[in-house]
């Protein structure tokens, strides 16, 4: 599958996604629109989601400064120059349903672009998704767990926030409705659009 992820920042599609990406892309790129929160080492942060992917051919990463640095449509303006959106089968976006105003705004840019696009658009689950986003999506992750837990233990910029705690991110791959299937470790998406 062709993918285009967009990440708020650093860390955001790696946490959320890249069990799903490894499992089934054979192209995926992923635009990260900023390189950290205020007080954040910009380049440490960069250089943490670079080795992260290290050997992993089939993703190729481009950083913006921050979502803050354009306005809506001059953000829409810039990735449809950088991307060409019928090139990808799926484009993956967080949720509306987010605690995270910049999740938010990287959610309606990610619509904009597929607005006239044949291509299937997938919300992910992020740490800071609110409980009432319902996922309908569960992408099974648990041949690809052990190496997606061994690269975010290398992201340490983040390792001081609740949610890198080994309990969190256990809790964070669990669904009770996809575990009465048998899928103990999954990554979570809403599909509010798709097109084969």
């Amino acid at each position: 599958m062709r993918m285009l992820v967009f990440s708020p920042h650093p860390d955001d599609s790696e946490y959320s996604v890249s069990g799903t990406i490894l499992k089934y892309t054979t192209n995926c790129s992923i635009f990260c629109f900023g390189s950290g929160t205020k007080g954040d080492d910009s380049l440490t942060r960069i250089q943490e989601i670079k080795d992260f992917w290290k050997d992993i051919s089939e993703v190729s990463l481009k950083f913006g400064h921050g979502i803050q640095e354009l306005d809506e449509r001059k953000w829409i303006n810039l990735l449809e120059n950088i991307y060409d959106i019928d090139d990808y089968d799926h484009i993956l976006i967080p949720p509306f349903d987010d605690t995270h105003f910049e999740h938010r705004l990287v959610h309606n840019i990610g619509n904009a672009i597929a607005r006239a696009s044949n291509i299937s658009v997938l919300e992910y689950r992020t740490p800071s998704t609110k409980d009432c986003w319902i996922p309908n999506l569960f992408v099974d992750i648990t041949d690809y767990y052990a190496f997606k837990m061994q690269r975010l233990k290398t992201i340490k910029t983040q390792h001081k926030h609740t949610y890198f705690n080994q309990r969190f991110m256990d809790g964070f791959h669990f669904n009770s409705n996809a575990a009465k299937c048998g899928h103990m470790l999954v990554e979570q998406f809403r599909v509010t659009r798709w097109l084969s």
